[in-house]
């Protein structure tokens, strides 16, 4: 049975994915966890990740 496996290669032409820091949740359990990121991150970058949790981009609807 494993002569039968094959592998194969796709091309990707486009990647799409969702934005999601916790915009379903109550600013101040967003801020809290925004908080925690920025107390953790021991001096590395994490200023767009914080950026993007105090101000989430909003849902179209």
């Amino acid at each position: 049975m494993l002569t039968k496996i094959v592998g194969i290669s796709l091309p990707i032409e486009r990647f799409e994915g969702r934005f999601k820091v916790g915009s379903h949740r109550t600013d101040a359990d967003r801020l809290g966890a925004r908080d925690g990121v920025v107390r953790e991150s021991e001096g590395h970058a994490h200023d767009e990740l914080a950026e993007a949790m105090t101000n989430p981009p909003r849902r179209e609807e």
